[in-house]
Formats: C-alpha cells, structure tokens, sequence
C-alpha cells in the first residue's frame, strides 16, 4: 500500500513540477566585445542565438549584460545569458533567465582577470534569429576614500581608538539632513 501511495505522489509530482532551467553552454562565436563604463550595444540582427562573444575581464570589475528595455536591450523573445570561461564552462553567477519579464540580465562580478565569453541564447539554450538588442558594460570596483567628509568636527568623546584603528583626525560631516535612517 505504502509503495502505492509513493508512486502516485511521484506522479502527481511530474505534472505540477515548477519549469527549471539551466546554464547554457553551447554556442558559435560572434565576435569580441569590450565593455566600458557607458552601455554599449550588438545588435544581434541575422545572428542567430546560441552565439557568444568573448570579452577580457579584470578581477574586481562587474560586468553588466541585458535584453532588458530600461538598460537600452530589447527582445521579442524568452532570452537567456550565460557567462563561460574561455573554455567554455559555466561561472558561478553567471547565468539568467527572466530578470525583466522574460528578457534576461547579468551583473557578475569578475573573480579571476582573464578572456570570458557571453552566451545569448533563446530559453532553453535554442538558437533563435534576430534575438533582439544585447547590451553590456562594465564597472570598476567601488572605492572608500580616506576619512569621511572634508573637515574635523570636534566631538569632546573623541577621539575614539581601539587597537589600531582611530577616529583621530579624521572629517565629519554626517548629520541628521544628509543621512537616511
């Protein structure tokens, strides 16, 4: 009875299953792109999906990839991204199905410099002619200046150390009308 009552929750377990996807990793490809701070775009007119482009990376930079309207992409179609290595396998992060509707979108942040490719393809890793606009750009790493602000506001607490760190000498100028608390 028991082994009964698993077959049919089994089955029942196909038919209401969510839609999975995975990472694409099989493509032609196109050409080299090279991101740069603006959004940039590639047509992918004539070309069909399941294609890449390659793009060298430096560690510590994130790079963008879109089909969604509100960065400048565009598509009539269900799209995918992947990023691979030059070899052609999938990098942790690197993957999306549906950010924007059913377009695609990619921010992944670059662990090791080197050359990557970025698969655009239709959903489930088809090839599909005229896929729409793809496009890319990159950003450096965020950076935190010395200090705070431009000038010393004396607090009769401070200043504060511990260990090696210290408060002492450096700006202030937070107050309660430029923070959001």
């Amino acid at each position: 009875m028991k082994s009964t009552f698993y077959l049919v929750v089994f089955i029942v377990s196909l038919f209401f299953s969510e839609k999975s996807s995975a990472q694409c990793t099989t493509g032609n490809p196109v050409g080299n792109i090279l991101p740069t701070a603006t959004w940039q775009s590639t047509s992918t007119a004539g070309i069909n999906g399941r294609r890449y482009w390659t793009f060298a990376a430096t560690a510590g930079f994130t790079y963008y990839f879109s089909f969604c309207a509100a960065d400048g992409g565009s598509s009539n179609f269900d799209t995918q991204i992947t990023i691979l290595d030059n070899l052609g396998l999938p990098i942790a992060g690197g993957y999306n199905d549906d950010f924007c509707g059913s377009q695609s979108y990619v921010a992944w942040t670059c662990v090791n410099a080197g050359t990557y490719r970025v698969l655009v393809t239709k959903f489930s890793c088809a090839a599909q002619n005229n896929l729409g606009t793809f496009v890319y750009k990159s950003g450096a790493p965020l950076s935190c200046p010395n200090n705070i602000g431009g000038g010393v506001v004396t607090v009769t607490s401070l200043p504060y150390s511990s260990g090696a760190g210290t408060t002492c000498g450096a700006g202030n100028d937070l107050t309660s009308s430029n923070i959001i608390s």
